[in-house]
């Protein structure tokens, strides 16, 4: 895999289209020195991976194994914590560990098999707020009684209880109190900065015109400008890969494949996002953070899709095919600026099986379908 500097932390700004994250932080020591703790920063320490965005609505991912790629059960857990006095509940959300679709057949436990946890002995019952049982990612979160986040403070693993009272498995919980004085430490020393909804149209189903006028050839051009590898023997192998995604009644987003960009041991696919309006192509271009204000035209995208339903553009660079590290960003169409506006960024610096990822910056939209 080749290796290309990054940041884990916010201040990143649009690096991360360009760069994949192969050498964010390590795993921190069970010392940890918490005084620098800041909002938009990725922390890894023991079996845990946590962070807050800013809102200063925290999280704290279970990790698998004790060491970088190490792979054991098939459940984790995802703690949700809104900062005291914020709106939101608190959340536990159980979730099947990256790969799990790999064996789900042979699992014999699911998300939606848990009803309850265990600490110390004492059972805590979990009200059910919302089921997701898509094949993709199933899972199941649960308002977080406030005596049971005290609980887990303390304690040494989770057993996670079925309706039948069956054990579902053991999650492990040791220095899960020195994530929570992480988040306290952020609550007491940064101010949330929570953004305004960002209003972005629901995407047409078709643009003829572009369609009509973008052609292989105009995709091959691009690639040759972009530097695209051994181009010619990729056409030779197979077609041109490229998509079409209307964004208004006047813009479409053009996403060409770059396949092999940065070499064959790459994990990540890239794409070429071109803006097609009028009979004409040209670089997309995207915001940088509010508090960053910048404009860059991204040569390279890693795995991309828009979504239809909600026009969101997904981006997704992982460090390896697991798919349970790396780097997820969503950007918006702004038809009045003519650019995307990023509105939520993911990351998982450690490649420990976490199926769910640490959510460290967040605008809302108005077509998104679910926080």
């Amino acid at each position: 895999m080749v290796a290309h500097p990054t940041r884990c932390a916010l201040g990143g700004g649009l690096a991360f289209p360009l760069l994949l994250l192969g050498a964010c932080a390590q795993a921190s020591t069970p010392t940890e020195d918490l005084r620098g703790a800041e909002p938009g920063e990725v922390r890894v320490s023991a079996n845990w991976a946590y962070g807050c965005d800013n809102t200063l609505r925290c999280h704290a991912v279970s990790l698998a194994g004790h060491e970088e790629g190490d792979w054991d059960g098939s459940l984790q857990l995802l703690i949700e914590l809104p900062a005291p006095g914020e709106k939101g509940e608190a959340m536990l959300q159980v979730v099947p560990s990256a790969g799990m679709d790999d064996f789900a057949e042979e699992a014999e436990f699911h998300p939606q098999d848990v009803v309850a946890f265990r600490i110390h002995g004492k059972r805590f019952t979990l009200d059910d707020i919302d089921e997701d049982m898509g094949s993709e990612t199933p899972l199941v979160r649960f308002i977080l009684p406030d005596d049971a986040a005290r609980a887990m403070a303390g304690a040494r693993e989770i057993e996670l209880l079925t309706a039948k009272g069956e054990s579902a498995g053991f999650v492990q919980t040791r220095l899960l109190g020195d994530v929570l004085e992480h988040f306290r430490t952020i609550w007491e020393n940064a101010r949330p900065h929570p953004l305004p909804v960002l209003d972005h149209p629901a995407p047409p189903l078709f643009d003829p015109q572009a369609e009509s006028f973008f052609s292989a050839e105009m995709a091959v051009e691009w690639q040759r400008k972009a530097g695209c590898p051994e181009l010619e023997a990729q056409l030779e192998i197979r077609p041109l890969a490229y998509r079409i995604a209307p964004l208004d009644r006047t813009h479409s987003l053009a996403l060409v494949s770059c396949a092999g960009a940065w070499g064959d041991d790459q994990e990540t696919s890239w794409f070429i996002p071109l803006l097609l309006t009028e009979g004409k192509a040209s670089p997309a271009q995207f915001a940088g953070l509010p508090w960053q204000p910048s404009i860059a035209t991204l040569p390279l995208l890693p795995d991309s899709w828009l979504e239809d339903e909600t026009g969101i553009l997904h981006s997704f660079a992982t460090m390896r095919t697991l798919g349970d590290c790396g780097e997820r960003r969503d950007y918006v169409w702004q038809p009045e600026t003519a650019r995307f506006e990023l509105v939520r960024i993911e990351e998982m610096p450690t490649c420990r099986g976490a199926g769910e990822w640490i959510r460290t910056y967040y605008r809302p939209s108005s077509m998104e379908i679910r926080d």
